[in-house]
């Protein structure tokens, strides 16, 4: 195979597919990434009727002096706290930040010449009666066989390497305005009252 031809091999590859398919992908990837962050929020963050999940939790509180020293005192508040469930967790924010595609192509092309010979002797005598007596004659015959194959072979590799390297991107400013909403709207209640060891409302 001429130079030439392994240029024209080359050309005729889709290189728009090779390059954009994976381009494409990645693309695809990114969207179905932010597809899942939007159904992590619905989900986690708020229930059907769209009002936030809230976790509750109790704890006591002790009455406290004037100078913040905790004390232990007769009269203890058992608190109810209920915090928004998306201010606990960290949401999923996963950006595409660098993808690399590496394409190699490598044709090696071979000339090959073979060539193969056939040598064939044979001889042998041949006795005859004459009037003097007898003749030796001799009777021998060659031949000769020459084949020769030449062509040549192409060996074709054909590599794609793809590298994707995907980072937790920053919270979006309308998602962080969301969560500030979330965070002030923390409710700190109290549910009962302990007063020597009696529990009331």
């Amino acid at each position: 195979m001429a130079d030439s031809d392994y240029g024209k091999e080359l050309a005729s590859l889709d290189f728009k597919n090779l390059i954009g398919g994976p381009l494409s992908a990645v693309v695809e990837a990114q969207a179905m990434a932010a597809e899942s962050t939007v159904n992590f929020i619905k989900n986690m963050g708020f229930d059907q009727e769209g009002n936030p999940q809230y976790v509750t939790f109790k704890y006591q509180k002790s009455a406290t002096q004037a100078e913040g020293e905790a004390k232990q005192s007769d009269q203890n508040e058992m608190m109810e706290m209920q915090v928004p469930f998306l201010t606990l967790i960290p949401i999923p924010f996963i950006r595409v930040d660098e993808a690399t595609i590496d394409f190699n192509a490598k044709i090696n092309a071979i000339n090959y010449s073979t060539k193969t010979s056939d040598h064939k002797f044979d001889a042998g005598s041949d006795r005859r009666k004459g009037f003097i007596g007898r003749l030796l004659g001799i009777k021998a015959s060659y031949s000769y066989k020459s084949t020769t194959n030449s062509g040549n072979r192409v060996e074709r590799t054909f590599t794609l390497a793809i590298h994707v390297r995907a980072v937790q991107d920053e919270m979006p400013g309308g998602m962080e305005k969301i969560l500030g909403i979330l965070e002030s709207s923390i409710r700190d209640n109290m549910v009962t009252r302990q007063a020597a060891g009696v529990e009331k409302k």
